[in-house]
């Protein structure tokens, strides 16, 4: 197998591409006369009702998620007990367990349809292409006529700012996932290094991995590969680089700051080799786990403690800090509801009691081991138990700096089509056809710029 070849099979090749490419014409703006939202209440409210729709409604009420039927057993607990209590003649159909890549393919097709779902999940490197292609329901009347409890001030802002486009939101958050540092303790205490903190540098962890690094039996470090442009960002801002300025309209990817932060990630591979080649981790999507590899990148969850279970010691610590500053990667998903949805009134009562309700968040916070959305229950997404027992730094690597130092990706609306370009240079760098980072951010600026000047981005 190629390695290109390879870059596929791993699925590096967003499916929104290919429907962007293959239906043009659903980036139409609709033309059709929108009615307005109504929000007269001609039926009884409550705590989480409006009273504008007819608590004996019937009918068919559809939610698409990619989440496994594991992960929504704590979504359909909230859903089934809304329903029961307030729209008892509504019938719930779910269509979850879609995988991830599926899913983006599948979504934006329905939602350009007549008869798209009334509620979806919504990933937030997706979030705005969706909301520029006018496929998603503007929630700001809504929140106006019925604000979520504890909105906007308890809410991370760098979630709401992935959620929105142009000042207007499209999406509840529902969790905040901050990255940080797994590190295998078996391997790890064969050097004489203190476990790093949040004044390790970059040269820190150059130093450590090559310690921890033996022959091809063993590596010291493994990151995200950095074709992926969104987990990288955080990087190329330690390192002082950007992606573009401010206004979307030029490339930053000839700055010898983002140079060096891309030069820096190709050498652990190539030069230095303490991390994992592509060719060696072709099918093990998460090389740590095997116990080959002594630090690994991955975003807070308690639940991967499961995957570890009886592996060896571990423990996490925080990502580095640059020359610029430290940056911690956060992202997450949201709760959104489709333009065309037919119970767009339902699909908001519904959002909002099962993410601003205290009650809700705190079972799906335990029971999903997640960061959800309102920050004042943050506790409830810790560690609990004997993880909490191993972990006992897991809130200032992961909550404590993900909040001081958390910074959003600066996803936008075509975002899934400049990706495209990004990964096309940048791939030359993981599979090591070129290991010269100025040139492949030299011609990556240049095709940026080709992008920019032909795309009106927000």
């Amino acid at each position: 197998m190629k390695r290109r070849e390879f870059l596929i099979k791993i699925g590096h090749l967003g499916g929104f591409t290919l429907f962007l490419a293959i239906t043009p014409k659903c980036g139409q703006k609709n033309t059709d006369e929108e009615l307005p939202l109504v929000f007269e209440s001609k039926y009884p409210k409550t705590e989480w009702t409006m009273g504008v729709v007819d608590p004996e409604i019937s009918g068919k009420f559809k939610i698409m998620s990619w989440e496994s039927e594991f992960q929504f057993k704590k979504w359909n607990i909230v859903i089934n007990k809304f329903f029961n209590n307030y729209y008892s003649n509504m019938e719930v159909q779910v269509d979850w367990g879609i995988s991830f890549a599926n899913y983006n393919i599948k979504l934006p097709i329905l939602l350009a349809g007549g008869n798209p779902p009334d509620l979806i999940w919504i990933h937030d490197t997706r979030a705005k292409s969706l909301a520029n292609l006018n496929l998603l329901q503007p929630l700001d009347s809504f929140i106006e006529n019925f604000k979520p409890l504890g909105w906007p001030e308890d809410f991370y802002q760098s979630q709401l700012q992935s959620f929105s486009l142009n000042n207007i939101q499209y999406g509840i958050p529902y969790d905040w996932a901050p990255g940080g540092f797994y590190v295998n303790l078996n391997l790890y205490k064969d050097i004489d290094y203190p476990l790093p903190d949040e004044n390790w540098t970059f040269d820190d962890v150059l130093n450590v991995a090559i310690k921890l690094t033996k022959n091809n039996s063993q590596y010291g470090i493994n990151f995200i590969p950095e074709t992926n442009a969104g987990y990288v960002y955080w990087i190329v801002k330690s390192f002082g680089g950007e992606w573009f300025n401010k206004n979307l309209t030029e490339s930053r990817f000839d700055m010898p700051e983002t140079i060096e932060a891309f030069q820096w990630l190709c050498d652990l591979r190539w030069k230095h080799k303490v991390s994992p080649l592509p060719d060696t981790i072709q099918g093990r999507p998460q090389p740590f786990l095997e116990g080959n590899v002594a630090i690994d990148f991955n975003l807070g969850a308690p639940a991967f403690s499961d995957l570890l279970e009886g592996k060896f010691d571990y423990t996490v610590v925080p990502t580095p800090k640059g020359p610029a500053g430290r940056f911690q990667f956060v992202g997450g998903s949201a709760l959104g509801i489709p333009r065309n949805a037919k119970n767009k009134y339902i699909s908001y009562e519904l959002i909002r009691f099962m993410l601003s309700n205290p009650e809700n968040l705190k079972l799906i916070s335990q029971m999903g081991r997640m960061f959800v959305s309102r920050i004042s229950l943050y506790e409830y997404g810790l560690p609990t138990g004997d993880i909490a027992k191993k972990l006992t730094n897991y809130k200032h690597v992961f909550f404590d700096l993900g909040k001081r130092d958390g910074i959003p990706v600066p996803y936008f609306s075509k975002y899934q089509e400049w990706e495209s370009i990004f990964r096309r240079h940048v791939e030359l760098l993981y599979f090591g056809e070129e290991l010269n980072a100025k040139k492949v951010c030299q011609k990556l600026h240049d095709d940026t710029n080709r992008f920019l000047e032909t795309n009106q981005l927000t």
